[in-house]
């Protein structure tokens, strides 16, 4: 029992409260040290400091000191430290440094992305042609560049400007339909005192899919493309659809939410898969992010094979590709990489379920506070008040419980009044967007057709950009076909050729009338010429028959030449001026002719044209009817199989009561 009695502890078994000399703060837990017997602290001193426990703090006297977690990962760094240093030192002459002053390594940031530009603006993209690198050019040249070129109608706060030095464009963000169109029309900017040419386009929108039909037959255009297309898919239309080359494949732009899984092309089913653009490779510079055609460096020694920068001749050349880095050619068909990663497309069934709240919660509230109870460590003893209040509580719960079923009862409803009030809120920020959608549709249609003149940078618009001048369903009206446009431009041609025709026929009556009318002058001058020699030789004659009676001469000779040739003059004339008067009639009835030609053309195609379309138009409403039809009849066997409705019961008459028997064939 005497040795069980308590003893005053010997100074080095006190427990120690001291600093933490790494972390300079007060810790709360006490240094625990373990007393070892007296033959086995020889034993301790035998062994290396590297397998006393992990590098645990060991006393002279035998006595191990317990560390915590943070002193421990302090020794471990303070050690490391240390070792580095003697690395260096033995490297290098200079002085071993301490473990403060080694040099951590510099951790390399990558560089924050730019903010995106806002979602409901209109993009114009920018493309200089070959020799002009966008990105050695400084942001406010290139917008007081852009502003000149548009008379200044606008300032800087109207639009913003964002070079791509990847691509070496420049992108040109506006929410101004005015400055849209200005930004369209640009083919030219003033850079540093020369001009450079520009190819300007509209970029899609952001909501914008691609897919990707083969099996269609090359050389189809894209009026019929347009007009044969179909798609299912609810929330999905149709924008705009093209062939690509000469191949059997069409690149289709959607828009809407998800891309759909087929389409149908004159009624038949073909598989929609997600379009993957190429990654654009220069082959002259041997770099990534832009076509050869605009390359800004056209000049450059670039070996087009192996990448080698200034080639020596006959040098050592192995195909390496700029895109993936292997050996084979640049944008060669077995390069992995040479198309863009799409994200795979989920069905309902991939998407991961959501989590909903138990049925109990009020409100979002309540759901966050019982979490973050739960979330509480579970070993933690309740205090005694906590312990009495839930004691209390469950005394009290059958007198309360009525009340509390009533609260819950209001909190549903206030639950209700809630989710309604969200929901109608829903349904008028929904029919905002739509209406904000259609407004920059509108405002698209408007702005992004081409100019007027053919310009060179309309010609060199690239072909995968969509043109949303024409936004054709396959259900549109007729007015906004295609192929109903284009024959309305070949009759205003025909007409304005009818009107040019017309108006050379009128010239030249205009100069048969003049001709007419100086030969006739010329006829005229001519009588009177002949009449005044008749008149002359009429009097010699009078006078030669009068001097010869009074001589005595009773024969006299009058010359009967000049009335001959008078005669014979205005014959002549007369037959030259029915030979115009023939050919008046003549160019008359073929003027007819042609008129009535067109106008025969003219008739022929408009029947044929809208013959065509009715056609089209019934073989539609037909389709549209056996639909309906069949969807009545599906929807009919779907009521039959579930309801059955007994003759007593129902107060229909007979003929339309519905019954089980009713779907069953006879």
């Amino acid at each position: 029992m005497d040795a069980l009695q308590e003893t005053p502890r010997s100074p080095q078994e006190q427990p120690l409260v001291h600093t933490d000399e790494e972390s300079a703060t007060e810790t709360t837990q006490m240094d625990v040290q373990t007393w070892l017997p007296q033959g086995s602290s020889e034993e301790v001193d035998n062994v290396s400091a590297g397998e006393r426990h992990d590098g645990a703090a060991w006393t002279e006297d035998g006595w191990h000191t317990v560390l915590t977690r943070r002193q421990k990962k302090n020794q471990k760094k303070n050690q490391k430290n240390a070792s580095e240093a003697v690395e260096c030192n033995a490297s290098s002459s200079s002085p071993p440094k301490q473990g403060s002053q080694v040099k951590r390594r510099r951790r390399t940031r990558s560089r924050r992305p730019l903010p995106p530009l806002p979602k409901d603006d209109i993009k114009i993209i920018l493309r200089p042609h070959k020799g002009l690198a966008v990105k050695d050019i400084l942001g406010y040249e290139l917008s007081t560049a852009v502003i000149d070129a548009c008379h200044r109608h606008f300032d800087g706060g109207s639009f913003m400007l964002r070079v791509h030095p990847g691509s070496n464009i420049i992108i040109v963000s506006t929410p101004h339909e005015h400055v849209a169109k200005e930004l369209r029309e640009i083919t030219h900017l003033n850079i540093r005192g020369r001009v450079h040419s520009f190819n300007s386009y509209v970029a899609d929108p952001e909501d914008v899919l691609r897919g990707i039909v083969h099996g269609i037959p090359s050389g189809t255009s894209q009026a019929e493309l347009m007009a044969n297309l179909r798609v299912r898919t609810q929330g999905v239309k149709i924008e705009r659809a093209r062939m690509l080359g000469s191949t059997k494949t069409a690149i289709i732009t959607f828009t809407g939410s998800t891309l759909p899984r087929c389409v149908y092309f004159m009624g038949a089913e073909a598989i929609c898969y997600p379009h993957k653009p190429t990654r654009q490779a220069c082959k002259v510079c041997h770099s990534t992010g832009h076509r050869t055609d605009v390359c800004p460096t056209p000049d450059a020694n670039v070996c087009s094979t192996c990448g080698t920068r200034e080639p020596a001749q006959g040098h050592a050349c192995t195909p390496k590709c700029v895109i993936c880095g292997e050996d084979h050619m640049t944008g060669d068909k077995m390069c992995k990489k040479k198309l863009k990663h799409v994200p795979p497309r989920r069905s309902r069934v991939d998407q991961p379920k959501r989590r909903h709240h138990p049925r109990w919660f009020s409100s979002e509230r309540d759901s966050s506070v019982e979490s973050r109870s739960r979330s509480r460590s579970k070993s933690r003893a309740s205090s005694k008040g906590r312990a009495q209040s839930a004691s209390r509580k469950r005394l009290n719960k059958q007198p309360h419980q009525q009340q509390h079923q009533q609260q819950q009862q209001q909190q549903q409803q206030q639950q209700q009044q809630q989710q309604q009030q969200q929901q109608q809120q829903q349904q008028q920020q929904q029919q905002q967007q739509q209406q904000h959608q259609q407004q920059k549709k509108k405002a698209l249609v408007q702005i992004l057709t081409p100019p007027k003149e053919g310009t060179e940078a309309a010609a060199c618009q690239p072909a995968n950009t969509v043109s949303w001048t024409r936004i054709v369903s396959p259900s549109a009206p007729l007015i906004e076909n295609p192929e109903y446009q284009k024959m309305v431009a070949e009759n205003k041609q025909l007409a304005l050729e009818n009107e040019k025709l017309r108006c050379q026929i009128k010239e030249e009556r205009r100069e048969f009338h003049k001709i007419i009318s100086s030969l006739e002058t010329k006829l005229e001058a001519r009588l009177n010429a002949l009449e005044a020699n008749n008149n002359a030789t009429h009097a010699i004659s009078r006078a030669t028959v009068a001097h010869s009676l009074e001589g005595g001469t009773a024969k006299v000779d009058i010359p009967q030449r000049f009335s001959e040739e008078a005669h014979v003059s205005q014959l002549q004339m007369g037959e030259q001026l029915q030979s115009l008067r023939n050919l008046m009639r003549e160019l008359q009835s073929q003027q007819q002719r042609a008129a009535s030609e067109l106008r025969e053309q003219m008739m022929q195609q408009m029947h044929q044209m809208f013959s065509e379309y009715r056609k089209e138009f019934a073989a539609e409403t037909e389709q549209q009817r056996r639909y309906v039809n069949d969807s009545v009849v599906g929807i009919q066997r779907a009521i039959n199989k579930r309801v059955s409705v007994t003759s007593a019961s129902s107060p229909l008459p007979k003929d339309r009561r519905i019954t089980e028997k009713a779907d069953t064939p006879q």
